[in-house]
């Protein structure tokens, strides 16, 4: 037969064991859960990029729109002016 303090010391043993198996699965689950949830966020991240690439695009063509605009009302101004076609009192 095995001696009372050899059954406490296996005893103790297996608990520890189990404990150490039970933290190591506990640290994967967490560690996998953070990964997706990286991926997830640099999807979001590129989904954002993109959005914001897009708005920059659109609003550097208004701009070039204004730009045209204010140019044209400009030489109209000017050419009005300078013809003398400006009717003043």
């Amino acid at each position: 037969m095995i001696s009372r303090g050899a059954k406490v010391a296996l005893g103790g043993a297996f608990c520890f064991a189990s404990a150490v198996i039970f933290m190591v699965h506990q640290m994967q689950n967490i560690d996998r859960k953070r990964l997706r949830e990286g991926v997830i966020r640099d999807l979001e991240r590129q989904e954002k990029k993109r959005r914001n690439i897009e708005e920059l695009e659109q609003q550097i063509e208004l701009t070039k729109k204004l730009q045209e605009q204010r140019d044209w009302c400009q030489e109209m101004w000017t050419g009005l002016l300078n013809n003398g076609d400006w009717n003043s009192e």
